[in-house]
């Protein structure tokens, strides 16, 4: 029999470390980092978006093949439409980029933003889902935006609530 492996909390970035990260980038990084953080997309996600997976009327994203093979549909920042349809204009011809470029872009703002966090692209998914936790947002909503299958799986983000080690308030607390 196997041991288990450990399974390690997520890194989260605070609102201000998110913002600071977000401010450091540009161009194509700065998208894609604003849809890993903005609609909870997983860096292959964000990277395969295609244009009919956007839709800027109702302000959401398809995520199709997702993990797991599933579909889901996840909110669009509004403050990223305008930026995503000017970068649409942009690639209308289609052509492929040197990926080296790409890789490691968030790394960098994180470290010129002085967080010693060991956060990477995958933070800014972690943030997202514990900052709408934070804000009082229904779990079960942020299980489907996710696009978790189990509960159990995005119930992690409960360990930024300061609730205890399950999310809960000891009842203690309130006398």
């Amino acid at each position: 029999m196997r041991a288990r492996a450990k399974r390690r909390l997520p890194v989260v970035l605070t609102e201000e470390e998110v913002r600071s990260v977000l401010q450091r980038l540009e161009g194509s990084e700065a998208l894609v980092a604003g849809l890993l953080y903005g609609s909870g997309l997983r860096l292959m996600e964000a990277l395969r978006r295609r244009v009919h997976d956007l839709d800027f009327n109702r302000q959401e994203l398809t995520v199709r093949h997702g993990k797991g093979g599933k579909d889901r549909r996840t909110m669009l920042p509004k403050q990223l439409s305008k930026k995503l349809q000017i970068h649409l204009e942009e690639v209308r011809t289609v052509h492929k980029r040197d990926l080296i470029d790409g890789w490691g872009a968030v790394r960098c703002a994180v470290l010129a933003a002085g967080i010693s966090k060991p956060a990477s692209c995958h933070s800014l998914r972690h943030s997202f889902a514990t900052h709408l936790l934070e804000r009082g947002q229904d779990i079960r909503t942020i299980q489907e935006l996710m696009g978790h299958k189990e509960l159990k799986t995005t119930m992690i983000y409960t360990h930024v609530l300061n609730r205890g080690p399950l999310g809960v308030a000891s009842p203690a607390d309130f006398l």
